[in-house]
């Protein structure tokens, strides 16, 4: 598969991310949707995944 002409087979998921690409399950519903959380919050927690925490802490 390519986007924007570069060809993604293979890459590493953080590549993947920054060239704009992302992970929708067939039901986001039970598999990782928060759905108390807003849009916002829930695309956000893809950021938070990578941050490092302290004890278990988000900063």
């Amino acid at each position: 598969m390519t986007v924007r002409g570069w060809d993604v087979t293979g890459a590493a998921a953080r590549d993947l991310m920054r060239a704009g690409l992302c992970y929708v399950p067939p039901d986001g519903k039970t598999e990782g949707l928060q759905l108390a959380f807003s849009t916002r919050d829930n695309l956000a927690q893809g950021e938070l995944a990578g941050t490092p925490s302290r004890f278990g802490l988000l900063p």
